[in-house]
């Protein structure tokens, strides 16, 4: 979360509800994870029917965020047309729900009928940074020392979780006598 806070709070402009929203979800992606394992442990062989089900409540939940957030139902009018016309929100679109969710989805369940939920979440903790490098990469965005530092403490948290601080400290000599 560490490392998050300095993603996310340390820009020119003051933190906003968003900033709050990116600051749990590293928590909210624990609890994701854990419950998926245990139903993945519970329905082995079901990934796909279980992302399914993942998939069609983001959507509920996207559809009725929206509806909150509009004060009412997003204008589906509007919607089909910008459809229709611009080839790059399509574009867009279809990227998101189909390889930064759907796919996506499906290769964490799959993942969590075989690891356990805290092993997968060292590898899914570092899609921050992966989000920095590709912002860098395509649409020109610059890393600064905030973002070098925030992917930095992440890094650490992942080499953290899944170092054997026993054994690192008998070949380093520490503690021993």
């Amino acid at each position: 979360m560490l490392g998050a806070a300095v993603l996310e709070l340390t820009g020119s402009s003051t933190p906003g509800i968003g900033d709050l929203y990116a600051m749990l979800q590293p928590v909210f992606f624990g609890v994701f994870f854990y419950l998926t394992e245990q139903t993945m442990r519970k329905h082995p062989g079901q990934g796909l029917p279980i992302t399914a089900l993942q998939v069609w409540a983001c959507a509920a939940v996207a559809f009725g965020w929206t509806g909150i957030d509009h004060h009412g139902l997003p204008d589906l009018a509007n919607l089909a047309t910008e459809l229709s016309t611009n080839w790059k929100f399509d574009l867009a679109l279809g990227w998101c729900g189909i390889m930064s969710t759907a796919v996506i989805l499906v290769l964490e369940t799959i993942a969590l009928g075989k690891l356990s939920s805290s092993e997968t979440a060292v590898v899914f903790s570092s899609e921050p940074i992966w989000a920095v490098a590709f912002a860098s990469l395509f649409i020109g965005e610059t890393v600064g020392q905030n973002d070098v530092i925030g992917g930095a403490l992440i890094i650490f948290a992942c080499l953290f979780r899944v170092t054997d601080l026993e054994a690192a400290k008998k070949k380093l000599g520490i503690g021993s006598k």
